[in-house]
C-alpha cells in the first residue's frame, strides 16, 4: 500500500475496497435491470454483504487491529487530558525507552477526497484543527440517485486528519501517540420514494478508522461504522455524535529502512447511495481536536532500541 498522497487518488482507498461494493458488483446489478427477479435477488445480496462495515472483512493480520485505540466519548474519565510535552514525559518514562534519538510526529493537515466539498486546512481554523463546517455545501456528499434505472448509485467522500515523521534510521522506534478528545459529529438526510415493501431508495453511512503505517506496511487500525440511516419512504434528517478519546499511550515498531515516513490517518469516510426515487446526503460539521495552534497535539518518536 502507498501511503504518498496522490493529487488524483486517495492513498488510503485500496486499503478499504472490501467495506463497499466494487464496480463489477455494481455493474452486474445494473445490467440486471430488465430482470426485476434477477435484480432483488443481486440488490438483496449487495445488501446483506456490506450492510455491517467491520474492518475484520479487510483481510488483515488481527493482530494489527486494536479496538482500545480510541475510546468513546464518556469512557475517558479516568485520564487527565493532556495534550503536547505533558504525555511525552508521562509515557516516556513508563515505556523506560532510551532516547538516544527523537523526531517531532507533528500535525501534517486535513485532506479532502473524492466527492466531498469543503476546504483542506494546514492550519487552526475556526478554533479546530480539522474540519469545522462553515458553509451550507463544506464538508458534504450530495448523492441525486441514478435518474436512468433503478440501481442505486454510490458516492463516497473522505476526509483524513494525519501526523507524520521521516524516521532517520532503521531498527526498533516508539511513538508517543497523540491523545485528547477527537470530534466526530454531522448529520444525514435520506428521502425516499417507495413504499414499505420495496428495496432502500436512500442510505447514508459514517465511518471512522485511526491507521498507524510504516512505509507501505500498517502497524495498527481501528475503527468502524459511527452512524447508518437509510429509508424507503420517508424524508428525514439525522443527526449523530460520535465523539472519541485517543488515550494516552504508546506504539513500539520497527522501522525496516531509513527514510520512511511513519503516517498516523484519522479518517472519515461518507459513503452515500441512492435509486431514482432517492436522494442522500452526508455532512460532517466538526471533525478534529479543539486547539489554538497546530502543535497541540504533536509528540515525538523515540529510538528505543
Amino acid at each position: 500500500m502507498d501511503v504518498t498522497k496522490s493529487p488524483h487518488q486517495d492513498p488510503l482507498a485500496k486499503l478499504f475496497t472490501g467495506l463497499r461494493p466494487t464496480a463489477a458488483e455494481l455493474a452486474k446489478l445494473k445490467a440486471a435491470e430488465a430482470d426485476p427477479k434477477q435484480f432483488s435477488r443481486l440488490l438483496a445480496e449487495l445488501d446483506r454483504k456490506y450492510k455491517v462495515r467491520s474492518i475484520d472483512t479487510l483481510g488483515l493480520d488481527k493482530k494489527l487491529i486494536n479496538t482500545q485505540a480510541f475510546l468513546p466519548a464518556g469512557a475517558a474519565e479516568g485520564f487527565e487530558v493532556q495534550a503536547g510535552l505533558g504525555v511525552v514525559a508521562q509515557l516516556l518514562q513508563a515505556e523506560q525507552a532510551c532516547p538516544s534519538s527523537t523526531v517531532p510526529f507533528a500535525f501534517r493537515g486535513l485532506e479532502v477526497y473524492n466527492n466531498m466539498a469543503g476546504p483542506e486546512q494546514t492550519d487552526v481554523a475556526r478554533g479546530m484543527l480539522g474540519a469545522m463546517r462553515w458553509g451550507a455545501n463544506e464538508y458534504t456528499v450530495w448523492n441525486p440517485g441514478d435518474t436512468r434505472g433503478t440501481t442505486r448509485v454510490h458516492l463516497y467522500g473522505e476526509m483524513q486528519i494525519s501526523f507524520g515523521a521521516v524516521i532517520p534510521q532503521a531498527g526498533r522506534w516508539c511513538l508517543v501517540h497523540p491523545s485528547g478528545s477527537l470530534l466526530i459529529r454531522g448529520h444525514s438526510r435520506v428521502v425516499g420514494h417507495g413504499n414499505s415493501t420495496t428495496s432502500y431508495d436512500a442510505k447514508v453511512w459514517i465511518d471512522y478508522y485511526q491507521v498507524l503505517t510504516i512505509g507501505g506496511t500498517v502497524i495498527e487500525i481501528s475503527g468502524g461504522e459511527v452512524f447508518y440511516d437509510g429509508t424507503r419512504s420517508e424524508d428525514r434528517t439525522r443527526s449523530f455524535n460520535a465523539d472519541s478519546f485517543l488515550p494516552p499511550r504508546s506504539v513500539t515498531f520497527d522501522a525496516p529502512r531509513a527514510g520512511d515516513t511513519l503516517l498516523l490517518a484519522l479518517r472519515i469516510d461518507v459513503d452515500t447511495a441512492a435509486n431514482e426515487d432517492g436522494l442522500a446526503t452526508g455532512v460532517i460539521d466538526q471533525f478534529g481536536f479543539l486547539a489554538n495552534s497546530t502543535d497541540d497535539y504533536d509528540t515525538l518518536v523515540v529510538k528505543a532500541g
